[in-house]
């Protein structure tokens, strides 16, 4: 593979959300499409990741993707409780959250993990949120 087809691998990585530096499934699926490479490889490799992806992870509330809005976040037990769910009761975007909060979420709201982080994939309004930590 050459380090063009690698760095992009690398970013797809990366914009999908995965974790840690094995590149390993995403080469692998690489190799399986290389002889389309060219025209159509970054829209197949696309609907492959996300069929993989499936199920999708929804909001508790709308239903909308979070993954795919970029939502993934986790806030501190007790601002989850604030907001009338149970431990691992499922995901919610931001805009639900804050709707049962009744106010906007802040930057000491979020538990102190690696989704978390700044440079973690967020909506504009998850960063937002998030910008203070």
């Amino acid at each position: 593979m050459s380090d063009e087809e690698r760095e992009w691998a690398e970013e797809l990585w990366t914009r999908f959300g995965f974790v840690g530096e094995d590149l390993t499934p995403l080469l692998r699926l690489l190799r399986h499409l290389r002889s389309d490479w060219r025209a159509d490889m970054e829209a197949r490799l696309t609907v492959a990741l996300q069929e993989a992806l499936q199920p999708i992870i929804p909001c508790a509330d709308c239903e909308v993707d979070i993954f795919e809005i970029d939502e993934r976040f986790m806030v501190n037990d007790q601002v989850w409780a604030a907001a009338g769910l149970e431990p691992d009761s499922g995901w919610m975007c931001v805009e639900c959250l804050e709707a049962r909060l009744g106010r906007e979420l802040v930057a000491d709201d979020f538990a102190d993990l690696p989704m978390n982080a700044p440079d973690y994939p967020h909506s504009p309004r998850l960063a937002d949120r998030i910008a203070a930590r």
